[in-house]
């Protein structure tokens, strides 16, 4: 008898990137803190990848969510102390994105 498990959560983001902060921001991605990835790991985020438009500075992030409690595992995560650390390193480098809604391009996938 097989067990079904359920597909991954598709989950996504997007933020702006300052200009300036662009070699930074990349360079702390190139060499994430192991106590972040762990975390990450541990709250059931797999295949995380973040793309970035040049042309407008937009980050997109991508991951997808194995566990079964998201909101559980994100509030771990947001407890997470160095993982709030990282975040706060961050914020230097990121600023929310405004959103013209006629403008919005949406692609197909799990909405």
């Amino acid at each position: 008898m097989s067990v079904y498990k359920a597909p991954p959560r598709r989950l996504a983001k997007v933020i702006k990137l300052t200009p300036e902060g662009y070699e930074d921001y990349k360079s702390y991605h190139a060499n994430v803190w192991p106590a972040v990835l762990e975390q990450i790991y541990k709250s059931n985020i797999r295949n995380y990848s973040v793309h970035y438009d040049k042309v407008h500075h937009i980050l997109f992030s991508y991951c997808e969510y194995i566990g079964s409690n998201l909101e559980e595992d994100v509030k771990n995560m947001k407890e997470h102390p160095i993982t709030q650390e990282w975040w706060k390193v961050m914020e230097e480098y990121v600023t929310p994105v405004e959103v013209n809604v006629k403008d919005r391009l949406v692609c197909g996938g799990n909405l």
